[in-house]
């Protein structure tokens, strides 16, 4: 019987790059915190510098899977004593300069004098290039601009890390900004 064609030169390189990003795919995950929605089957993955509460001041973005659809979402906390009652964001990535007025309300919830309001949004074609820019940004100011006063605060490297982190997850997994 005659010997099956040997693969193609290309097909062995398609094999070894599908290889080579699950293996990527792999060791990107090793870098979160899962959380699976089993009643949704949604698996929701954070880089391991997010909280897992509001009890403590962030920006970040994380990523949903379910079957073989990856999205993004990013959520912005502020915690503290006293109520902003933010009403827009104001974001400086090195000298890029990003108004973000929220498309929904700000949640706010109080608990043993500390008060927190907080946001999140689906990552679209709108917020991807700042969120990069974030994500890559020597310095990264956010200013919590609120009914009569505002707040400013960097952000901290480990934050701007797990940015980069799950933006290399969304992409090693297939992910299409829309």
């Amino acid at each position: 019987p005659p010997n099956p064609e040997p693969d193609t030169k290309t097909e062995q390189i398609d094999t070894l790059k599908r290889i080579d990003n699950a293996a990527n795919v792999a060791a990107l995950k090793k870098k979160m915190r899962i959380v699976v929605d089993d009643m949704k089957s949604t698996t929701w993955y954070y880089s391991l510098n997010t909280p897992k509460y509001v009890n403590r001041n962030s920006f970040h973005v994380y990523l949903g899977e379910k079957e073989s659809s990856v999205w993004l979402r990013f959520r912005i906390q502020y915690y503290a004593d006293d109520w902003l009652f933010i009403e827009k964001y104001i974001i400086k990535a090195d000298s890029n300069l990003y108004n973000l007025i929220p498309s929904s309300s700000v949640e706010t919830d109080h608990d043993g004098g500390k008060i927190w309001e907080t946001y999140e949004e689906a990552v679209d074609a709108s917020n991807y290039e700042m969120l990069k820019n974030v994500a890559t940004a020597k310095t990264v100011k956010v200013r919590f601009e609120g009914q009569q006063y505002y707040k400013d605060r960097v952000l901290t490297s480990a934050e701007k890390q797990g940015i980069a982190q799950v933006f290399a997850l969304f992409e090693a997994m297939g992910g299409v900004v829309k």
